[in-house]
């Protein structure tokens, strides 16, 4: 689990395992708007030092920009321009901030960069284009950024310097953000998930989902969220319907678990989910609306609850709760399922993380909150 002082990186550490140690609200909330900003805010913030840093998502022509916010207050400490930032968060490494950027993401022509600010300042460190949008938010582990991008490739950049130290092209576009532990890379690319060696760039393996569709579709829904990698397992739910338990080593099935639920208005049975992975229990949510716990070792199912919207959302786990930004944001005992609070008063909320016993959530009226 990672220390509830900060909040690194979507993972919010490189293992993608959205754990927390400590605790979070448990019964009655307090909801307290931050900041509002110009743009829509559909990335998680990122934490360090008592700074949020967040950015926004905007049309072509919008003036959109990256956020460091102080946590306590919500007072804005700078914001420099940026262009839209449609991944799931920005990452933090030292005194930077790593920002990943979509150009032009509504018209025919688009591309993409990654870019290095000073987190204390924001003034650009150095900025390396792609040929299309990066949607995925970015990994940092020891100097180096690992980012995968919709013109299907994985790059690894030297935080330095921004320079390009490896691709690794996949057969298909990169919604996942990367899990880097133990010199391997994990990251979803089509229906593929690949095991990249961090250091070089070649493959250690590759593994092909299972090709399912209710009306026939072509394949390819693999995974379009993080793969969390967990005590020698990659944990990852795919669009065909299944979440899969990897060896991370080989690649090799551990287990497959199928929910009972499926979207029965689209008839995609995906699971888009982050999962959650803390002290043998695996919690992801599904298209059909459904949240589950089902244990690590063997995929047997814990138990599920009923939640409206939750298909994307990624939990967050605590040694006590766990926290679900689906709609609205939701509170549940992690053992149990049952729901203790929802705090209507926030909507969206897709990328919440906790710091410090509180909730920082953005809301789709353009405004951060604090949950407490």
């Amino acid at each position: 689990m990672s220390e509830s002082s900060e909040w690194l990186m979507h993972g919010p550490d490189a293992a993608q395992t959205s754990a927390v140690n400590g605790t979070g609200p448990t019964d009655t909330v307090v909801v307290s708007p931050l900041v509002e900003t110009g743009q829509s805010l559909t990335a998680g913030p990122v934490h360090i030092d008592d700074t949020l840093y967040i950015g926004e998502n905007g049309y072509p022509d919008d003036d959109t920009h990256v956020y460091a916010i102080d946590a306590a207050d919500g007072s804005v400490r700078w914001n420099a321009a940026v262009d839209s930032v449609d991944a799931q968060s920005l990452a933090i490494t030292g005194d930077t901030l790593i920002v990943v950027e979509s150009l032009t993401p509504f018209d025919g022509e688009t591309a993409g960069a990654i870019t290095a600010l000073n987190r204390h300042t924001g003034a650009v460190r150095w900025r390396t284009e792609t040929d299309d949008c990066v949607l995925a938010a970015p990994t940092v582990v020891d100097g180096t950024v690992y980012v995968g991008c919709t013109d299907q490739t994985l790059y690894a950049l030297s935080v330095a310097s921004g320079e390009i130290e490896w691709t690794y092209e996949t057969l298909g576009d990169i919604f996942s953000p990367p899990a880097v532990v133990d010199g391997t890379v994990y990251v979803g690319g089509g229906e593929y998930i690949y095991a990249i060696d961090a250091d070089d760039g070649t493959r250690r393996w590759w593994f092909e989902t299972d090709d399912h569709d209710l009306f026939d579709a072509p394949p390819g829904g693999g995974t379009r969220n993080a793969i969390a990698v967990a005590n020698g397992t990659a944990y990852v739910g795919s669009g065909d319907g299944l979440l899969y338990a990897l060896d991370a080593t080989t690649g090799t099935v551990e287990w497959r678990f199928r929910p009972t639920e499926v979207n029965t208005t689209s008839g995609a049975p995906s699971i888009t989910s982050s999962p959650a992975v803390a002290d043998g229990d695996v919690y992801f949510a599904t298209a059909g609306d459904e949240v589950y716990s089902v244990s690590a070792a063997d995929g047997v199912e814990q138990w599920s609850v009923s939640v409206p919207r939750s298909g994307d959302a990624r939990p967050i786990v605590t040694d006590e709760m766990l926290y679900l930004g689906a709609g609205v944001l939701r509170g549940f005992d992690r053992e149990t399922g049952a729901e203790r609070w929802k705090a209507t008063a926030i909507r969206g909320g897709q990328y919440p993380i906790l710091v410090d016993e509180t909730l920082y959530v953005p809301g789709n009226d353009r405004t951060l909150y604090a949950v407490r």
